[in-house]
């Protein structure tokens, strides 16, 4: 076998030896299964580190997606009380309320009837202002 692969590299340089064997008629000789049987063998072992390596990586990337997700969520809970709604006062809020209830004062916003239910699904703050405005419920 050593003859031969030297004599294909000789002739063929550019050529991976293992490809050029499968291409051609070569047939390994008895004592030469045993070399190619050792580097399978060896070629498997170093597959099923680099699967477990893979499959490693792979965990610590969707443990690494979880916590990025995490913190984006963290981070946009923090943004959220930059909010600049969180500064208007209750009553200027219970006002702008009673104007979107009232359909025959204000013809800027298109509400249909009943979103004032709508309001209070915005969030606690929300929800007890409408609650407390008495107004809103006549």
């Amino acid at each position: 076998m050593q003859e031969y692969l030297s004599d294909v590299s000789r002739r063929f340089p550019h050529l991976d030896l293992p490809t050029c064997l499968v291409r051609s008629n070569y047939c390994p000789a008895s004592q030469d299964c045993s070399t190619i049987e050792a580097g399978l063998s060896s070629f498997q072992a170093t597959i099923n580190a680099l699967e477990a390596k893979i499959f490693d990586l792979e965990a610590i990337t969707t443990h690494l997606r979880f916590r990025l997700s995490n913190y984006n969520t963290y981070k946009d809970f923090q943004r959220s009380l930059l909010s600049p709604i969180r500064k208007v006062p209750d009553e200027i809020l219970s006002h702008i309320f009673m104007l979107v209830s009232n359909h025959s004062t204000i013809d800027i916003i298109d509400y249909i009837p009943g979103d004032i239910w709508d309001l209070q699904r915005v969030c606690v703050r929300w929800r007890n202002i409408v609650r407390s405005t008495s107004s809103l419920w006549t």
